[in-house]
């Protein structure tokens, strides 16, 4: 049950939103049958024959037995795996943070989300501009395959490693996808950074693969990020490739500058000839 104040709400000066002190009045309360997690309590009570009257007996049950919960969650959910867990948790020290979860899973976590391949909304792309795209997990999954195929068609694999300098795009998300598929390790340097602390970045992760855009808008500031995009591909000795999605019309025209640079276009067309 979700409980909102009659007055509404109201903004402080510093931008916080405070309830006013008004009656409440209710503006959920109906219990939705079929959902996932009404499924999910069903299948721990009648594995472990508990009961569960509310959502926090079931958030307290998880707490204490957490062993058990995650890997309920791993079977609700059927993670798809080449090798299954040992065991859900090995205690490796005696820190917080010392435990290894799931040990001797092997899984491809781009295999799992693209087992969905039907017309429900993956992504919803809204620039700053008002232009709104939007993808399904079917058109997602063929531009993965697509990306994927012209990655391989320029020698990625297993363990190679990708550095993606772009804003947050589909196009990002595709590459990301498919690189993972493949097994190769993505990395993202920030594309705010200075042209120095790019280059140093990708000198760091050495990576056979740039994935790069030359321009962004982030709350109304352009960020131009050819000259980044030039250091990164020099920063790189053992890159074969950059590949650069052009969307101001300069940089096609300055595409040289940066080594061994080809368009995104490009790029994915090498894909389609295999």
């Amino acid at each position: 049950m979700f409980k909102l104040s009659n007055g509404g709400v109201k903004i402080t000066k510093n931008g916080f939103v405070d309830a006013l002190e008004s009656s409440p009045i209710v503006v959920w309360d109906k219990k939705v049958p079929n959902t996932e997690l009404d499924e999910f309590k069903k299948n721990v009570e009648n594995k472990y024959g508990k009961k569960f009257d509310s959502y926090w007996d079931l958030h307290k049950w998880s707490v204490e037995n957490y062993t058990d919960f995650w890997k309920e969650i791993w079977y609700f959910f059927d993670v798809i795996a080449s090798k299954p867990f040992d065991e859900v948790l090995v205690k490796t020290g005696p820190g917080f943070l010392d435990n290894e979860w799931f040990s001797g899973a092997r899984l491809n976590f781009a295999e799992n989300l693209m087992r969905i391949r039907d017309d429900r909304l993956a992504l919803v792309c809204l620039d700053e501009l008002g232009n709104e795209d939007s993808v399904t997990f079917a058109e997602m999954y063929e531009e993965v395959r697509q990306y994927a195929a012209a990655f391989r068609k320029q020698g990625l694999e297993i363990g190679d490693r990708v550095a993606c300098i772009m804003s947050n795009r589909k196009e990002a998300i595709f590459a990301m996808l498919a690189a993972t598929s493949i097994g190769a390790i993505w990395s993202g340097p920030l594309p705010f950074h200075g042209v120095r602390a790019v280059a140093n970045l990708v000198t760091f992760v050495d990576p056979k693969i740039i994935f790069a855009v030359d321009h962004f808008q982030d709350e109304g500031e352009e960020y131009p990020l050819f000259d980044k995009v030039v250091a990164a591909g020099k920063s790189a000795p053992n890159a074969t490739k950059v590949i650069v999605l052009a969307t101001q019309h300069e940089t096609i025209s300055r595409l040289s500058e940066i080594p061994k640079s080809m368009l995104l276009e490009d790029f994915l067309k090498s894909g389609k000839d295999t």
